[in-house]
C-alpha cells in the first residue's frame, strides 16, 4: 500500500511539472506574440490548475490576436472576475467587440470603461479599429462621457469662461498687424497656453487657469524683455474678463488692468492694456490689439 501510494504521487507531481512546464512554455510564446502555439499550451495547464488572472488574460489576449474574437471576449470576462485590472481589460474586449462587429458587447465594454479607466478614450480615438465607429453619434457621445469624466475642468462652467480666446489670431494694434498669437487650451482643459511672437525680437507667453483656491482666474506673463506680470480676475461675465496685476517700481505702486472682451458677432476679440499710477482713481490707455482669427 505504501508503495501504492509513494506511486501515485510521483504520478501526480510528475503531472503538476508537465503542467506547469506547459504553462511556462505558453508564457514564453506569448511574450514573443506567438500566440497560435501559446493557446493550446494554457489549456492544457488548464485542464489540472486553475488559471490565475494574468494568465485567463493572457488566454484571452491569444484568441484575440489570433482572430477567435468570440473566445476572446469571454475569456477576459472571466479575468476580470478573477479580479484582473478592469480599467484595461474592458478596453481589450472593446477592440474585439468591434472587430467582431458586436454592437452591444462594444457599448457594454464603453460603458464599464466610463466607470473604471475613462482616459481611454484617447487610446480609442487613434485606434483604427475604432475607425468606423467614430463615425456614429452614439459611440462618440459615449467617449465625449469619458473626456468630460477625465478632465473635470471640461465641465466646469467657469473653467471655460476663457475660451473665447482659443484660436489662431493675427493681432492689429493702430490698424497695423503686431503680431501673430497662438492659444490652445492645456491639461485636459485646466489651462490656457499663450505663445505670442512678431515680426521683430520680441516674443511671450502665458500660461491662464481657473485657481481653485479662490475661484479666481490667473495670468502669469512672461516676455522676452524680461517684463512679468502676475495677474488675478477681478472681474468676468460671459464673453469679459478683467485681470489686474500690481507691481512696486521705485516705491511707487502700479497697477496694469488687462481686458480681454469677446464680440460673438464678429468673432473677434479685444485685448486691452490699461495702467494706473494712483490706485485704480484714473486709467491710462496703453497696447489696445484687435484679435482676427486665422483661417
Amino acid at each position: 500500500m505504501k508503495y501504492f501510494l509513494l506511486s501515485i504521487s510521483i504520478i501526480l507531481i510528475s503531472l503538476h511539472a508537465y503542467s506547469q512546464s506547459a504553462k511556462e512554455k505558453a508564457d514564453e510564446f506569448y511574450q514573443v506574440a506567438k500566440y497560435k502555439k501559446a493557446i493550446p499550451l494554457y489549456e492544457k495547464y488548464r485542464k489540472s490548475n486553475r488559471l490565475d488572472s494574468l494568465t485567463l488574460f493572457r488566454l484571452g489576449m491569444s484568441y484575440g490576436n489570433n482572430s477567435n474574437y468570440g473566445k476572446a471576449i469571454a475569456t477576459l470576462k472571466t479575468a476580470i472576475e478573477d479580479k484582473f485590472y478592469p480599467g484595461y481589460t474592458y478596453g481589450q474586449i472593446a477592440r474585439f467587440a468591434a472587430l467582431l462587429k458586436s454592437d452591444e458587447e462594444l457599448y457594454s465594454s464603453i460603458d464599464s470603461l466610463l466607470k473604471y479607466n475613462p482616459s481611454s478614450f484617447a487610446l480609442i480615438k487613434k485606434d483604427s479599429v475604432f475607425e468606423e465607429y467614430l463615425k456614429i453619434n452614439t459611440f462618440t457621445d459615449k467617449l465625449a462621457l469619458m473626456e468630460t469624466k477625465s478632465y473635470p475642468c471640461l465641465s466646469n462652467e467657469k473653467s471655460r469662461l476663457f475660451d473665447f480666446w482659443i484660436g489662431k489670431w493675427n493681432v492689429i494694434a493702430s490698424g497695423r498687424k503686431a503680431g501673430i498669437n497662438v492659444i490652445t487650451r492645456a491639461t485636459g482643459g485646466c489651462a490656457i497656453h499663450e505663445s505670442y511672437t512678431t515680426s521683430g525680437a520680441y516674443s511671450g507667453q502665458s500660461i491662464n487657469f481657473l485657481d481653485p483656491e479662490d475661484n479666481l482666474w490667473k495670468q502669469y506673463w512672461v516676455g522676452s524683455s524680461g517684463d512679468v506680470y502676475s495677474f488675478s480676475e477681478v472681474e468676468s461675465t460671459t464673453g469679459k474678463i478683467v485681470f489686474l496685476a500690481k507691481s512696486t517700481v521705485s516705491e511707487n505702486e502700479t497697477w496694469t488692468r488687462l481686458t480681454f472682451t469677446h464680440d460673438l458677432d464678429k468673432d473677434e476679440v479685444t485685448q486691452l492694456f490699461e495702467s494706473s499710477s494712483d490706485l485704480g482713481k484714473t486709467w491710462a490707455p496703453g497696447f489696445n490689439g484687435l484679435y482676427r482669427k486665422i483661417d
